[in-house]
């Protein structure tokens, strides 16, 4: 026991709490470091998936102008395929009708012939 400024202090009870506070501060201090520590590692995560993130998203740009494109030729190859299509039923239709005048006249050639034929086994 010591007398300071006219009270009455234990030292042993001093040195106690000297011991349970430095021994809390330095507790202290190395949960701030683990923290500290947890913190940049965060950091560092959040800066790889930053960087992913914009991977993708770069990715996604492409494949959304690769996407538009493919459309647009698909958008002009159905046109063309629309237009080969009436095309060739325009051509089907002036077909059928070379054909039916074709089919006259054969019929025409054969009858005259058929005639004329007949006309030759008579003399």
């Amino acid at each position: 026991m010591v007398t300071h400024n006219g009270a009455a202090v234990h030292l042993g009870n001093l040195l106690q709490k000297l011991e349970r506070v430095e021994s809390t501060r330095v507790h202290l201090e190395d949960r701030i470091r683990s923290l500290e520590t947890r913190l940049g590692e965060a950091g560092e995560q959040v800066s790889v998936e930053e960087a992913q993130r914009k991977r993708l998203a770069s990715g996604l740009e492409a494949a959304q102008k690769s996407l538009a494109e493919a459309l647009d030729k698909l958008k002009t190859e159905e046109k063309r395929s629309a237009s080969y299509e009436k095309l060739l039923k325009e051509s089907k239709g002036n077909m059928v009708s070379v054909i039916e005048k074709m089919q006259s006249i054969v019929n025409k050639t054969c009858s005259v012939v058929e005639t004329g034929s007949d006309a030759s086994d008579k003399v």
